[in-house]
């Protein structure tokens, strides 16, 4: 008798599913559950109890006794309580709670509780501690809650509060609190020691020794809560608490907290911020008990990147442009790093376009913005002065050349833009002139006069009435010199040129007030002013009584290795611009002018905004790590270094045209190394690919900028205090962007290449270029280069040793076989085929992929008439699905018999096996049935009737004869549309025949499957929906490329016979979630996604037309066959029944039928070796003859015509010779 095992291994699913199967079937797949009825069909299981004790409907539920140590009075452990009932509940589970006080005698309550006859035992308590386990609860399972074992090892649960601690303390820390009060449990409780830990880590992680601050430990004992009170009013002073925020040991301390500071009048979270433990949530300070008495909430998990990408598009104006290239909503900052709203991490190389000298957050600037907003100083002065502005005056006076001693400070509004506006209105007033020289590549600012200085056309374009009287000079650039020279000698040129302007009296520009220039070009490409070149315009300046105004918002402060930029060429400037980094990261804008030019009346030149507090005092601490640290020093080393490492990928990178910079601003630009390269061996930019590379960054993790002619500049602006480490991280990901980038560019040229080789090809008149085969096998050799010749020479070689040498399917005379062109979607199919490479064997491999498959055979069932479902699967073609068909006929044969192939194997008198098909059947049955172990003997031919289809008495007289012989016929092979003649055998009568005799019936229809598409001729494949299997290819009549086809299964129960279970890919569970793996349907594992082109096929066509195209080489094989028979040369060999057309020329000529049959080979052979067409030759009852194939939608009669006069010629030319 079969048991339960036996139904589980034929049906390939496990011993729990069988009794899901018998017990909950509505908890299966109907196509789980189905596979599994039919294998207790198939073993004749009769289902008893040993289903139930897997799972049963009736099973007793096991029974969890929880021992509750004092687990009543804080919501943690009533939250373990609650969670341990409902895990029970959701697993089928009785549980019951006994609570045990300190009190109660412990032997009596665990009595009490194995009376209950538990299958196991969870032990939890109030608060985390170390316990003692009575020895009765060891004779059954048991683990711990919220407590661990004093001596036996016992498996245990408990919070991991050392990470609790340090992620809160963290969260704290970060929004800028410096000074907690820490209220502790007591010395020596087990959660204590392990707080502590996690404080101590994030105090340290954030620069805080945590012994500096204050800590209160509890006395043992619930009473001692009292003293919390105490603690807190003795470090409270005039209402004025010494701390910014508690940090409490639970939330009974935290309750107490709360009451306390709330009776003194201190606002909860505005004065100081309190947290508690039991209800934090990782990442956060969030309080689900109280939330008001939290400081810091976490942020809202619901809100993603896109969101908030959504709402700042509806909130703000289309001026924004960095969301748009960086796709990201900021919550978290610190160092060179941030995280996003979908918490991922970047490497910020950006650093708030060189704002953020010192990173993100640093604690030393969080801490002086703190001190500034409890030492009771204003925020907002006008221009008044405070004791900080007057330290920062000093210190900052203190940088500029000579200690400043010459320089006084202008405070102007908070942008560099608006320093620069100053600066150029203080120019004119001190010259008298109105006039200003700027540079190519020069960006200052988009105010009316800063953009008017600015290089860039782009933001000018929409504004009218720029500034008058700005004249721009072209700026030394140390790759594309801008007078096409280049090198030193470029340099001297420039030179030359800006002298020449200001002292020729002929120049035709007057003298200016100012020239105003940046000695490291930023937003222009990282342009680095060569040290004699500004020397020399110094000197120009001062000789002509014209002011320089050196522009340092972006370099200055330490970014190029030296404090100013200008410091590299040992100049003075008269007006220093600072802004960005001045500021520590906030709003400030500073002028350093020389005393002398200090022309200014009291009043002239004012702005709200110009005593920035806050600035001031993140701007002074910013300057003094700078300072004191020598970060220009480290920043100098570090740049040489990171330039040398980026040239080096240069090597590897041709993209990579140029890196040039100094420090920590450093640019890199791309170019199109494929193109030519200019008489200096520059070679062009890609803007495209530059922002594609930015694209990748971003994806990588890493935030880079854009800048120089185009954006083909890649632009490095990290916080100076970035480490080696990162800055080896920002290669690794960099180098990782441009792989991507690269491969995506390469791929485009590829494309593109490929493409326009096709398109030339396409044009040629010739179908082939008529090389035989030892041509060819002496033309063609494989001698690889080791090194490799690159795409580009590859495809070209690929063009001159495979495209030229190709036969031109699409060619009109191109008719030798069921070789169809195909479609132009079909072709751009293959593109996005190709490109995305799914692999169809599991649904996580090719997601959209799968369903769109799964569609398109829904479709197709309908089309051959069978029930709704999803019973069959795309194939490479005609030979593989006849293949699925023979083998699910033969498993189907013997599962009848009670016998699984694919368990056991085949089994008894092989001899005698038999499949039926026509003697013009496809080679493949015969081939297939070989495959299968059984031979060519196995194959029994059918005669065909005069249309070359199966003969139904001859049929019927094959079937009695192997019944006689004790021979067990496998299945019937029908074909609808032979290779020749196009017949298409007689299906709904030989569907008939089989039923009565239970025999499989497989229809190759592999040409003749087009049909299904047609009006007009789809009555050829009347009774196709009786049929058990049938094979198509859209690769013949469906015009697709190769190669495409499927196999259609009539029952959905019959796949069982052949599925595989391989957990990677098509495991139990993902079946039982209902989801689609390919791979049970098919022979292949790694499967092509050929069903798009189908897809894309009947989207571009739609029914209509598709069925006209094949409409057409039906009714055209009809057209010709008429003209044959009307031509004295030639003779039609057989009516054409699909697109086929099978003819043979006899002339005039006396020759026996050897002699004709060589003469039309000859005529074949001689038309493919001239290249003018490709006939096919075949034979067809005994008759060798010539076969026009016509599945080119294009083609007319008058190309046949053509084609047909063009026989006659050569079968003349032939005979003489």
């Amino acid at each position: 008798m079969a048991s339960l095992k036996d139904v589980a291994k034929l049906a390939n699913v496990s011993l729990m599913t069988v009794s899901r199967a018998l017990n909950s079937p509505e908890r299966l797949k109907p196509e789980t559950l189905a596979r599994v009825q039919w294998a207790i069909e198939q073993t004749s299981y009769v289902p008893d109890l040993s289903a139930k004790k897997i799972r049963g409907a009736n099973a007793s539920p096991k029974t969890i006794g929880v021992l509750a140590l004092d687990t009543v009075t804080t919501p943690f452990s009533v939250e373990i309580t609650l969670s341990i009932e409902e895990t029970a509940r959701m697993h089928g589970w009785n549980s019951f709670v006994m609570n045990m006080f300190a009190d109660d005698n412990p032997d009596a309550i665990v009595d009490l509780l194995l009376s209950h006859r538990p299958d196991g035992i969870i032990y939890t308590t109030m608060g985390l501690r170390q316990v003692p386990l009575p020895a009765k609860l060891l004779t059954l399972p048991c683990v711990l809650a919220n407590c661990e074992s004093v001596g036996e090892k016992v498996a245990s649960y408990i919070p991991d509060d050392e990470q609790g601690q340090y992620a809160a303390v963290r969260a704290l820390l970060a929004e800028g609190y410096r000074q907690p009060l820490c209220l502790h449990l007591p010395v020596g409780h087990l959660a204590t020691t392990r707080r502590r830990q996690g404080l101590e880590r994030a105090c340290r992680e954030a620069g805080i020794d945590p012994d500096s601050l204050e800590h209160e430990y509890m006395a043992h004992g619930d009473e001692h809560y009292r003293d919390i009170p105490s603690a807190l009013l003795a470090r409270i002073q005039n209402g004025i608490p010494r701390f910014d925020s508690v940090i409490c040991g639970n939330d009974r301390i935290a309750f107490m907290v709360y009451q306390t500071l709330l009776a003194q009048g201190l606002r909860i979270p505005e004065d100081v911020a309190v947290i508690g433990y039991d209800n934090m949530r990782s990442g956060g300070c969030r309080s689900d008990m109280m939330t008001d008495k939290v400081r810091i909430d976490t942020v809202d998990a619901h809100k993603s990147n896109e969101t908030y990408l959504a709402r700042q598009a509806e909130f703000e104006s289309n001026v924004r442009s960095y969301p748009r290239k960086l796709p990201l909503a900021i919550t978290k900052a610190e160092g060179v790093w941030i995280t996003d709203a979908d918490n991922k991490e970047y490497l910020d190389c950006l650093a708030g376009a060189g704002t953020l000298a010192l990173g993100h957050n640093h604690p030393d600037v969080l801490k002086s913005i703190q001190n500034v907003i409890t030492s009771g100083l204003p925020l907002h002065t006008l221009d008044l002065t405070t004791p900080l502005k007057d330290a920062f005056s000093e210190y900052l006076l203190s940088l500029l050349p000579g200690q400043g001693k010459e320089y006084c400070l202008q405070f102007t509004g908070p942008s560099g833009a608006d320093a620069v506006e100053a600066a150029l209105k203080l120019a004119k007033k001190v010259t008298g002139r109105s006039g200003i020289i700027s540079f190519s590549g020069g960006y200052h600012g988009m105010t009316h006069g800063a953009l008017s200085v600015t290089g860039n056309l782009s933001p000018k374009e929409a504004v009218d009435g720029m500034m008058p009287e700005v004249q721009f000079m072209p700026y030394p650039h140390e790759y594309r010199c801008p007078l096409g020279i280049g090198g030193e000698a470029g340099v001297k040129a420039l030179t030359y040129y800006f002298d020449n302007l200001i002292n020729d009296v002929e120049s035709g520009v007057r003298k200016p007030a100012a020239v105003i220039l940046e000695a490291v070009q930023g937003e222009g490409g990282v342009n680095p002013a060569p040290a004699e070149w500004l020397q020399r315009i110094r000197k120009v300046t001062q000789e002509h009584g014209i002011l320089l105004i050196l522009d340092e918002v972006q370099a200055g402060f330490a970014r190029t290795g030296k404090f100013f930029a200008f410091e590299h060429a040992g100049i003075e400037p008269d007006i220093i611009v600072m802004s960005k980094a001045v500021g520590g990261g906030l709003p400030l804008a500073v002028l350093g002018i020389k005393k002398q030019f200090d022309a200014w009346a009291p009043g002239h030149h004012t702005g709200t905004f110009r005593g920035n507090q806050l600035a001031m005092a993140t701007g002074l601490t910013t300057l003094k790590i700078l300072k004191d640290q020598n970060i220009a020093g480290k920043v100098a080393a570090q740049g040489e270094w990171l330039k040398g490492q980026l040239k080096e990928m240069a090597k590897r990178y041709p993209v990579i045209g140029h890196v040039r910079g100094l420090g920590m601003m450093i640019g890199i630009e791309i170019v199109k190394p494929h193109e030519a390269a200019d008489h200096m061996g520059c070679f062009p930019g890609d803007g495209e690919l530059s922002a594609l590379i930015q694209k990748k960054c971003f994806e990588a993790g890493l935030i880079l900028e854009r800048g120089g002619r185009n954006g083909i500049v890649l632009r490095l602006l990290p916080s100076l205090l970035i480490s080696d480490e990162e800055l080896k991280i920002f290669l690794d990901k960099f180098e990782q962007a441009l792989l991507a980038a690269g491969s995506i560019e390469a791929y485009q040229q590829a494309i593109e290449q490929s493409t326009q080789a096709v398109m030339q090809w396409l044009k040629q008149p010739e179908m082939y270029q008529g090389k035989t085969v030892a041509e060819l096998r002496d033309r063609i050799k494989l001698d690889f280069n080791p090194k490799g010749l690159g795409n580009e020479a590859a495809i070209e070689r690929a063009v001159e040793f495979f495209l030229k040498d190709s036969l031109s399917v699409h060619h009109p005379q191109c008719v030798a076989h069921l070789h169809c062109p195909s479609l132009v979607v079909s072709q751009a199919a293959e593109v996005l085929i190709n490109a995305t490479n799914q692999s169809m064997d599991s649904w996580d491999q090719s997601p959209s992929a799968t369903i769109i498959e799964i569609k398109l055979i829904e479709w197709l069932r309908t089309r051959v008439g069978y029930q709704a479902g999803d019973a069959g699967v795309f194939t490479s073609g005609g030979t593989q699905s006849n293949l699925m068909g023979l083998m699910l006929a033969r498993d189907a044969f013997f599962a009848r018999q009670g016998h699984s192939v694919q368990q056991n194997g085949l089994v008894g008198d092989l001899r005698k096996i038999r499949v039926l098909c026509s003697e013009n059947a496809h080679f493949s049955v015969q081939k297939n049935m070989a495959l299968m172990g059984l031979g060519y003997q196995s194959v029994v031919q059918v005669k065909t009737d005069e249309f070359s289809r199966m003969d139904l008495t001859d049929l019927a007289a094959k079937i009695e004869q192997c019944n006689a012989n004790g021979e067990q016929i496998l299945a019937i092979v029908a074909t609808a549309g032979t290779t020749d003649a196009g017949a298409i055998d007689p299906l709904r009568a030989i569907a008939e025949l089989a039923a009565k005799q239970n025999i499989w019936v497989h229809v190759d229809a592999a040409w003749g499957g087009a049909l299904l598409m047609s009006d007009q001729y789809r009555h050829y494949l009347d009774g196709i929906e009786l049929v058990d299997s049938v094979t198509l290819d859209f690769h013949k009549q469906f015009f697709q490329t190769i190669s495409c086809g499927a196999f259609l299964l009539k029952e959905a129960r019959h796949y069982e016979l052949m599925r595989y279970q391989a957990a990677y890919l098509n495991s139990e569970f993902d079946e039982e979630a209902g989801v689609p793996n390919l791979v049970s349907k098919s022979l292949q594992t790694t499967r092509r996604f050929d069903a798009l082109k189908l897809w894309m096929s009947l989207e571009a066509l739609g029914q209509e037309q598709y069925a006209a195209i094949i409409d057409h080489g039906v009714t055209l094989a009809q057209q010709v066959a008429a003209y044959v028979k009307k031509q004295p040369a030639l003779e039609l060999v057989m009516q054409p029944q699909l697109a086929s057309v099978l003819f043979r020329f006899r002339g005039q000529v006396q020759m026996d039928d050897a002699g004709i049959a060589l003469l039309n080979q000859k005529i074949g052979d001689a038309l493919l070796e001239s290249g003018r067409a490709n006939v096919g030759v075949t034979e067809h009852n005994g008759i060798t003859c010539l076969k026009l194939t016509l599945l080119n939608p294009t083609v007319t009669l008058e190309d046949i015509k053509i084609l047909l006069s063009l026989v006659e010629r050569t079968a003349q030319e032939v005979l003489a010779k």
